[in-house]
């Protein structure tokens, strides 16, 4: 079972979940909408609640890149990849967040 706990600091409120998990994709084709699938290895019990995930790259790319989430569910999720200038290859971590 995960527990929930709620922490109030500053009057803001924040929410620990017991459960995040986390992983590379190596060497992703950024350009023109790509996608592709994430399984996680572990499935959530209840829903992902969300996603972060980053781009990495060792020198700066020329134009705008983006990878974004599409399709959450329990098991994994799916990203979308796309670059305004010249498609490139980079390698991309994420963490996901569930209960």
């Amino acid at each position: 079972m995960i527990k929930l706990e709620l922490l109030e600091l500053d009057r803001l409120e924040y929410y620990l979940l017991g459960f995040d998990q986390g992983g590379r994709k190596l060497n992703l084709t950024i350009y023109d909408g790509k996608k592709y699938d994430v399984q996680f290895p572990i499935a959530y019990a209840k829903e992902c609640i969300g996603v972060l995930q980053t781009l990495e790259w060792p020198t700066a790319i020329g134009g705008a890149s983006v990878a974004y989430t599409d399709k959450r569910t329990t098991t994994g999720y799916t990203i979308v990849a796309d670059a305004s200038s010249a498609a490139y290859n980079s390698d991309l971590f994420y963490v996901a967040f569930g209960i």
